[in-house]
């Protein structure tokens, strides 16, 4: 969840150097005042990028298969 502070956080700041080594994806969601808002959209966000994730899954089968 992105934010002005994450810049600040060294706790942050390792977490997304770790993803990048061990080749985890990181999805960015900018965070609301709003707390309800910004749980939707981490929810939009993180089903939107599975959907691209599941698609990219089935061509790559596909792919093999044939």
């Amino acid at each position: 969840i992105s934010s002005r502070s994450i810049e600040k956080s060294e706790w942050v700041q390792w977490e997304l150097s770790e993803a990048k080594k061990n080749g985890i994806p990181i999805i960015k969601v900018q965070a609301s005042i709003n707390p309800t808002e910004t749980i939707s959209n981490l929810k939009c966000k993180l089903a939107s990028e599975f959907k691209k994730l599941t698609r990219r899954s089935s061509k790559d089968a596909l792919t093999r298969a044939a």
